[in-house]
């Protein structure tokens, strides 16, 4: 097997599963916020590097220009940036979260 024909099936491998990440995991954890009003459970700092990864990666596909990297990764800079608006809308864990003693 030649070397392209491997560096494109691993291509096409990748860009499978972060469009599984991305049209399956990502959607799921925003509608389950979405119905919830909450983002309680959510890491804030891992889906600011979340998005950061998507950027980086967009650009530098979109730069190279390799467009199976950057079709792979161009959804997830939308998905992240809907979880992180949620993330402020409906504020983190920390900040739902009520006094065991009083409710409030």
């Amino acid at each position: 097997m030649q070397m392209a024909t491997v560096t494109q099936i691993f291509g096409f491998g990748g860009l499978i599963a972060s469009w599984l990440i991305v049209l399956i995991g990502l959607p799921l954890q925003i509608y389950k916020n979405h119905k919830n009003k909450s983002c309680a459970g959510m890491s804030l700092p891992l889906f600011c590097i979340v998005f950061y990864s998507y950027i980086c990666w967009t650009i530098y596909a979109w730069t190279k220009p390799d467009y199976v990297l950057a079709a792979a990764q161009t959804p997830g800079i939308i998905m992240a940036a809907i979880l992180l608006v949620q993330a402020v809308r409906y504020g983190t864990a920390t900040q739902n979260e009520k006094c065991p003693t009083c409710g409030k």
